[in-house]
């Protein structure tokens, strides 16, 4: 598959060089930094320096080591939840758009009221049935990012089945199910995985308002949200401690949003590459596997 044009590579390559720094730092700060919850008094609310190069929180923990295991945490309640939503998200969005009659209604009416309820509401009901933590929240992210993709992928399959090649592969006399995976599929996955991209960092952002809030990760387990509240008595006295998990959310966010962004272009063969204005076309891409050239 031939890369995109610039308009699509640029945020590929910045999503990239945004994230990798973070997910390195997740995966092998843990191996060489100190234990993230040991308490040293003695060394509360240092500031950065080459022992402690975040500084040290008002027990003395490591800040670095934190935001490190805080990652963690924060990937994997969004990756859980992201993969949830596009298991259940893609199922819903499929049968929606490709169903007709009372099992669209059905569908359709139950995402309606799913998409009525705040994140937040959703989020204390499922904290008082299911207690604090991180199933609470990685269920409540994933009954909204089903919401969402399903939405999505209704409109993508609505679409796409009265379009010609799906037509086309009607009239021949291929099944149902051959015409469903090997036609409408592939055609719909592009703007599927980049939407789930950007979804990851949306993802992550929640789960750090729902920690900031005290609802997901709990202390002494460290949390990038939860960094950001025992940092707010500190802002003028340690802003290093505000500063480090707000960085971090910010360019994990940006990353993710860059990412999608270029990927959504990269599977989209309809994307013009210098497009001016008035959609004149500067230049010549290649996108995908055939070749189509604009």
């Amino acid at each position: 598959m031939n890369f995109p044009c610039s308009s699509a590579r640029r945020p590929v390559l910045m999503g990239v060089v945004l994230l990798m720094p973070i997910v390195i730092l997740i995966i092998l700060g843990p191996l060489f930094l100190p234990n993230p919850l040991e308490v040293n008094v003695e060394n509360a609310l240092q500031k950065p320096s080459l022992e402690h190069p975040l500084g040290t929180d008002v027990l003395g923990r490591d800040n670095l080591s934190r935001l490190c295991y805080g990652g963690r945490h924060s990937f994997f309640i969004s990756l859980a939840a992201l993969a949830g939503s596009l298991l259940c998200g893609v199922g819903m969005g499929f049968l929606s758009g490709w169903l007709e009659g009372w099992g669209r209604e059905i569908i359709d009416r139950i995402l309606e009221v799913v998409m009525c309820i705040p994140g937040i509401i959703l989020a204390l009901i499922l904290v008082t049935f299911l207690g604090k933590g991180e199933t609470s929240i990685v269920v409540a992210l994933t009954v909204g990012g089903t919401v969402y993709m399903a939405r999505m992928v209704r409109g993508l399959v609505r679409l796409n089945k009265g379009a010609g090649y799906i037509l086309a592969a009607q009239v021949s006399g291929l099944p149902k199910w051959r015409i469903i995976g090997f036609h409408l599929l592939p055609n719909i996955s592009g703007p599927i995985f980049g939407y789930a991209v950007v979804l990851a960092g949306v993802n992550i952002m929640a789960e750090s308002g729902f920690s900031f809030l005290g609802l997901s990760v709990q202390p002494p387990e460290p949390s990038w949200g939860f960094m950001l509240y025992q940092s707010r008595n500190y802002l003028t006295t340690a802003p290093w401690l505000a500063l480090a998990p707000g960085t971090a959310i910010f360019i994990t966010v940006l990353g993710f949003n860059l990412l999608g962004d270029g990927l959504r272009g990269w599977f989209d063969p309809t994307r013009k590459c210098g497009a001016g204005v008035g959609g004149r076309t500067i230049g010549q891409c290649t996108f995908g596997r055939q070749g189509v050239k604009y």
